[in-house]
């Protein structure tokens, strides 16, 4: 939009900076012309020499990357030089999953992360050495209410070098984001006096339509200074006249086309196909947010004539730009928000009676159409076990099928939670599954189907929770996750039909194997025992369940695992093969013969699509115990040919093929740059790096490779560091070992490397392979 007056809001802008108050709130309604107003004010001359703006904007990203930390990516990225280096590496080392996400994070975990991210924001200020920066947050209307308090909070703060513009819709919601506003300047945008808004339509209208005069109050009566539909009303007097002279009678004779002037070219100008086009925009548009497939509010012209074929529909949208109500640039669409809500409340609920039915259907079908083009991408992607685009899809699938189809909505996140867990991103999986359960838990009546869809997503909540270390992070209640999975299983037992019977014992054991992984990182064992033997399942069932009470119990290194394995040892299928992996752990004290467990563990999995996953963990592990490298070669072959896309095998075997190759250093920075492809979030990737990075700082260090400050800081506090450091003593390895922090099962199993007679230091590679395998 072209910049015209606000010659007295600029001016409240311009001296706003050199005065006390650390933050000014801009808000109005959409398309009134804040965010012009603000970068009209961040380039002109007189800003640019007494500092710097970093203008970030909410708008295109998932609704599950929370807004706190789009604001200080921006940050980061409009810093230049080593202040940018040091800010990105400060919030790296503080930042956290659930910071300002909306969930039941710890209270303690939260507060800390609030703490150190105001820590690092004063830091930042004092390095900036009088050097003054304004942050403008726009479209803070996206931001749920605990990110903008935070944010709100971070911009109350006196800082010396930083303030904040803060762009909103509302006024009321920054009043309840900080209830002290008292420190702040607040500038409600309203509609351009007659002055400039006549003048806009001037300049819209030059070069088009000859402009021989016009009645400034009268026109400022009928526009209300509203500057977004402008081009518009220019657009469809074109289609009549070229001259004109805007008088109250002309306003008058041409009532629609100003004030309906989207409605008046819709009715008058485009045909079925057009109108269809332009409702398919703005419908995926508004969807765009959600699930984030594309990274901003931009539709690929070749998506939108494939959506349209779905439709039976002919691609039409060069009338469409010509009247403003798109812009096209590098063969992609984009749309103003306010057009693009305006659009489809327009086609929803039109002010003529006789096509009200018809428009609301037709956004209806429209809805119908985007459900099954992105089902359609989703079930494409499936047959590549591509679970990242699938979840996606999914979510764009949800947020359709809310408006027209509650059980298809709720279909649609609870396969998202599922493909997003077994792609390895536990976060969205945990949002997802959690999400599931709240909507519907508001349901009045729940069927068979609603409480399979309910065992699932407990299955998915519990894996992702307890057995991926979440439960750090989150708050939650164990005994009413119990209770629920157990009440939830009952229900699904008394079923008819034997595929939901089946289904139902399937997601239950799968929900109680995630709380045995808890009570195994706990160091419970007689609540694991307590688990199975107030299981709800018969005999026949119990088969599975044990299998996974015996690994959790043998990570506690309790013998009575062996007794609970021994029991299971008549199992077929993939219980079968899960059996070998607990077995491999138990013959630990022999390398060679663990490696033949695992690889025996792997050869049975690999058949099975959903176990490919397990097949790819357990050749890497036979490969890095491996005593013979080609045998380990052959093994790491096995493990690539059953990568399917998932993080965690993916990772794991690229861990495991830079620990056996030759090669070291290439093969490493071949995992971090597998990492870094990877279509994670932030927090996600830094988890993982987390996780595996010591591990090659630690094979470095025991292959006696001299470590850089920053290399020893991230591992000088692990157990392993200090069991590693004191080799040369094994008595004072030992007692390191026994002060350590780690699972029975690793100590037990070190203390044999320890113990053990020569080549100390290749076990202890070995080890450290194992190790980081098996605790990913």
């Amino acid at each position: 939009m072209m910049f015209i007056g606000r010659v007295d809001e600029l001016k409240e802008l311009k001296s706003w900076p050199e005065s006390t108050k650390p933050c000014i709130a801009i808000t109005g309604i959409g398309g009134i012309g804040k965010t012009t107003l603000v970068k009209e004010f961040i380039s002109t001359n007189d800003f640019k020499h007494g500092g710097k703006g970093i203008y970030i904007s909410l708008k295109g990203e998932t609704e599950a990357v929370q807004p706190i930390k789009i604001v200080i990516r921006g940050v980061c990225r409009g810093l230049r030089g080593t202040i940018a280096e040091w800010f990105g590496e400060r919030w790296r080392e503080i930042e956290k999953i659930g910071l300002g996400a909306g969930v039941e994070l710890k209270k303690k975990s939260k507060e800390k992360a609030e703490r150190s991210l105001k820590q690092i924001m004063q830091e930042l200020d004092s390095k900036l050495n009088d050097k003054k920066i304004i942050l403008v947050v726009d479209d803070l209307q996206l931001a749920d209410d605990e990110n903008l308090r935070l944010i709100c909070e971070l911009a109350n703060v006196n800082w010396a070098n930083l303030k904040w513009i803060l762009i909103h819709r509302d006024e009321r919601k920054i009043r309840e984001g900080l209830n002290d506003l008292s420190g702040w300047s607040l500038l409600e945008i309203e509609g351009l006096n007659k002055e400039d808004i006549s003048k806009l339509f001037i300049e819209h209208a030059n070069g088009r339509i000859v402009v021989k005069g016009i009645d400034k109050n009268a026109f400022f009566v009928v526009t209300q200074g509203y500057p977004n539909f402008i081009d518009t009303i220019v657009s469809a007097l074109k289609q009549k006249y070229d001259k004109i002279e805007v008088t109250d009678d002309f306003i008058k004779e041409n009532s629609d086309a100003f004030t309906r002037p989207m409605e008046f070219v819709m009715d008058n100008y485009f045909d079925e196909d057009e109108k269809l086009n332009l409702l398919s925009i703005a419908i995926l548009d508004a969807g765009a947010r959600v699930g984030s497939t594309v990274n901003s509010f931009r539709i690929p012209i070749y998506i939108l004539k494939d959506f349209l074929k779905l439709l039976e529909t002919e691609l039409k949208y060069k009338k469409l730009e010509e009247f403003g109500f798109i812009e096209i640039k590098n063969e992609e669409i984009s749309m103003h928000d306010a057009r693009l809500d305006r659009i489809i409340e327009v086609m929803n609920d039109k002010d003529k009676d006789k096509d009200k039915d018809k428009d609301k259907e037709q956004v209806k079908r429209v809805r119908k159409a985007a459900i099954e083009f992105y089902l359609g991408i989703a079930s494409f992607a499936k047959t590549e076990l591509d679970h990242i685009t699938i979840s996606k899809a999914l979510l764009h699938a949800y947020y359709h099928a809310m408006y027209i189809d509650n059980r298809i909505m709720l279909k649609c996140l609870v396969d998202a939670s599922v493909h997003f867990s077994n792609y390895g991103n536990k976060y969205l999986a945990y949002i997802c599954s959690n999400y599931v359960l709240e909507l519907i838990s508001e349901l009045r009546s729940k069927d068979e189907y609603l409480t399979h869809q309910k065992l699932l997503v407990l299955a998915v909540k519990s894996k992702v929770l307890f057995s991926k270390g979440l439960y750090s992070y989150f708050e939650f209640d164990l005994a009413e996750i119990v209770q629920e999975v157990a009440k939830t299983f009952f229900c699904l037992e008394r079923s008819k039909q034997e595929k939901i019977r089946k289904r139902g014992l399937e997601d239950y054991i799968e929900a109680v194997s995630g709380i045995i992984s808890y009570f195994a990182n706990e160091g419970k064992a007689e609540e694991i025992l307590d688990l199975l033997k107030n299981s709800p399942l018969k005999k026949e069932q119990r088969a599975t369940l044990k299998i996974y009470a015996s690994e959790g119990l043998t990570y506690l290194w309790d013998e009575r695992a062996k007794e609970i394995l021994e029991e299971s040892n008549d199992v077929e299928g993939i219980d079968k093969y899960k059996i070998l992996y607990t077995k491999g752990l138990w013959n630990m004290d022999d390398f060679e013969k663990a490696s033949e467990l695992f690889e025996e563990s792997a050869k049975g999995a690999e058949f099975n699509p959903l176990l490919k996953g397990l097949a790819v963990r357990n050749y890497s592990l036979a490969a890095v115990l491996a005593s013979d490298k080609l045998r380990a070669l052959k093994m790491l072959t096995n493990a690539e040919e059953n990568i399917v896309g998932d993080v965690e095998p993916t990772l794991g075997y690229k861990f495991a093929n830079a620990i056996v190759s030759v090669n070291r250093e290439e093969r490493v920075n071949e995992f971090f740059n597998e990492l870094s492809s990877m279509q994670l979030g932030d927090e996600q990737k830094r988890m993982y790096l987390m996780h595996y990075s010591p591990a090659f700082i630690l094979l470095d260090y025991l292959a006696g490779l001299r470590l850089e400050e920053k290399a020893k800081s991230v591992i000088e506090d692990a157990t392993l560091y200090k069991i590693i450091s004191s080799l040369h003593d094994r008595t004072e390895a030992l007692r390191r070992l026994e002060d350590g922090e780690m699972l029975p099962m690793y100590k037990n199993i070190l203390k044999g490397v320890i113990s053990g007679g020569n080549d100390i230091a290749a076990k202890m590679a070995k080890f450290i392979g194992f190790y980081f395998l098996t605790t990913g």
